[in-house]
């Protein structure tokens, strides 16, 4: 895949500068990026929950309570050990698979 835009997608957008009014051009780490799945929704509606029944247990940051608990954008990768990331650590990471804009944080 990542040859195949390389040398027939990646031309095209870059001289019609497809940048300047839509999105960048793909960069490695969105290709060979991990799997990932999304949690958005409304507060106190079991997203945290959820989460620490997926992973089998909680996570550094994860707060359940009756009232909104969690106003961060976090991002839970496997590590063999629990670390947390600050994000405009990963905004600056090169690797990271997302952009992310700086002004959220």
């Amino acid at each position: 895949l990542k040859i195949a835009y390389d040398e027939k997608v990646l031309p095209s957008e870059l001289r019609h500068l497809y940048a300047q009014f839509d999105t960048p051009p793909i960069r490695d780490p969105e290709l060979f990026g991990k799997p990932t799945i999304m949690m958005l929704g409304q507060y106190s509606v079991g997203k945290t929950s959820m989460i620490s029944y997926l992973l089998g247990g909680t996570y550094p940051g994860a707060d359940i309570g009756p009232e909104p608990t969690t106003d961060i954008f976090a991002h839970i990768s496997y590590n063999e050990f629990p670390i947390t990331v600050p994000g405009t650590t990963l905004v600056a990471d090169k690797e990271y698979q997302f952009q992310v804009s700086p002004s959220i944080f």
